[in-house]
């Protein structure tokens, strides 16, 4: 059950600026479950894991100064972004366990008034679903049938990949929080795979290739819908999705999407009209 009802959002920048009925739809479903959601004053960007081959001391230095202003409200941290939870798990992480680095990186907050602690921890939101507020509560709460429906699942592979020492990888499995909504969840080859998208700034034409791949093989298996819960995979697998050459396209939802509708709010509370690539399929209407 829930450890603490009080998280600090973290939203990351994609989200926001780019696909913020992710945000609509997740505010939907932690509201529903009776969870605080506070709304960080301070937050800024995470550091992003590709600011570290650019300056090791700038990356901690970021992503240290974000965990610093949760400590200081002593609340835990939501993350809705993949490379936001890998990022600020792997700094706080590496500061709790390297002194020296801890040292010199709260040398540098200090000139700020600030100082990290490690004590507030960071979670993604598909885990904080599944393994505090917990599936059997979320099944009592399914309120729409939905079997019908058969839905590829795209997993957050900068969640689960490499192994988080912040993420409990035995009972992390989002196949089976997709599951929860009843829909029937196809096995397809590219569910654990990367979608490309990281790759569209160095190697477009390589990145469209995978994100084609995932996609056909999707289509393939006879998958209705596209499920993901990361923002780089909306970006390749719902906007990027228009210029792949593809035989038909593949709707596209956030898998808080797809649970706030199974648990009966409408598709413009949860702002599935945002999507890019989204027509109501028979059964969501």
């Amino acid at each position: 059950m829930v450890e603490s009802l009080e998280v600090g959002l973290f939203r990351g920048c994609i989200i926001p600026y780019r696909f913020n009925q992710y945000e609509k739809s997740a505010r939907v479903i932690l509201n529903h479950f009776g969870v605080e959601i506070v709304d960080v004053d301070g937050f800024t960007c995470c550091g992003s894991l590709m600011a570290e081959s650019a300056s090791e001391e700038l990356f901690l230095t970021i992503a240290g100064r974000n965990l610093a202003v949760a400590d200081e409200l002593k609340i835990p941290i939501l993350t809705l972004c993949g490379s936001c939870t890998a990022t600020l798990n792997s700094v706080r992480n590496l500061l709790l366990k390297d002194l020296e680095k801890n040292q010199k990186i709260n040398d540098i907050l200090a000139l700020i008034g600030r100082e990290f602690s490690g004590i507030s921890k960071v979670k993604h939101i598909s885990d904080f679903l599944l393994n505090d507020i917990g599936l059997e509560k979320i099944k009592e709460n399914i309120v729409r049938d939905l079997s019908s429906l058969k839905v590829a699942v795209q997993t957050p592979c900068q969640i689960i990949r490499p192994p988080s020492e912040s993420l409990e990888m035995e009972t992390y499995d989002f196949v089976r929080l997709v599951e929860a909504c009843g829909v029937e969840v196809v096995d397809y080859e590219g569910g654990f795979r990367c979608c490309g998208s990281t790759l569209l700034p160095l190697n477009k034409p390589l990145a469209l290739e995978l994100g084609r791949r995932r996609i056909e093989e999707a289509l393939k298996v006879g998958a209705d819908l596209l499920v993901i819960g990361c923002g780089n995979c909306a970006s390749m697998f719902d906007v990027y999705q228009n210029v792949i050459d593809l035989p038909k396209k593949l709707p596209v939802l956030f898998f808080t999407q797809l649970i706030g509708y199974a648990l009966g709010y409408s598709i413009k509370e949860l702002g599935m009209d945002r999507n890019y690539i989204f027509k109501p399929l028979k059964i969501i209407q």
